[in-house]
């Protein structure tokens, strides 16, 4: 894998699920939507499809990573994967909410 993602965070694996672990604080640009999408091609390449996103360190995060998790979503649905999302502070958790994400990702 690329050096994608080494500023967003890293991966535990643990049995056949992968945790991508978010420890930046901001997820505002493209190149980080895009980062993301990398780090989960990399870990489709290695034959993983059970990916959760813990956001736990995350305040706030832009409408263009939103679309890329709807991206990732139906990337690993594609390939009968499934996502998690956990970890989320009380105003991106009511973002998931308003937008119905809540239910796509089983937050």
């Amino acid at each position: 894998m690329s050096n994608a993602g080494q500023t967003l965070g890293y991966i535990e694996d643990r049995d056949d699920i992968s945790i991508i672990n978010i420890t930046q604080k901001r997820l505002v640009s493209p190149q980080d939507g895009d980062d993301l999408k990398e780090m989960v091609e990399g870990l489709i390449k290695k034959g993983q499809t059970k990916v959760v996103f813990s956001f736990s360190e995350v305040e706030f995060m832009s409408s263009t990573i939103l679309g890329a998790m709807i991206s990732i979503s139906t990337r690993l649905r594609n390939i009968k994967g499934a996502i998690k999302v956990t970890g989320l502070n009380p105003n991106i958790r009511e973002i998931f909410s308003i937008t119905n994400l809540d239910k796509v990702f089983g937050i």
